[in-house]
């Protein structure tokens, strides 16, 4: 936990855009972790859309 963050008795929290970053910002105390951006979700979306609609 951040010790600003600590010391006020408020949760650390972090944005972590892949799975393998959010365990590392949790095993170094952050209190809350949210995992991926918008950029990948909706990167996924619109790849899971073409695949749905293109022929290759």
């Amino acid at each position: 936990m951040h010790p600003l963050a600590e010391v006020a008795n408020l949760n650390s929290g972090i944005l972590a855009p892949v799975q393998a970053d959010a365990e590392r910002y949790l095993a170094m105390g952050s209190t809350l972790v949210a995992v991926c951006a918008d950029m990948g979700l909706l990167r996924n979306a619109a790849q899971a859309v073409q695949k749905h609609f293109v022929q290759e």
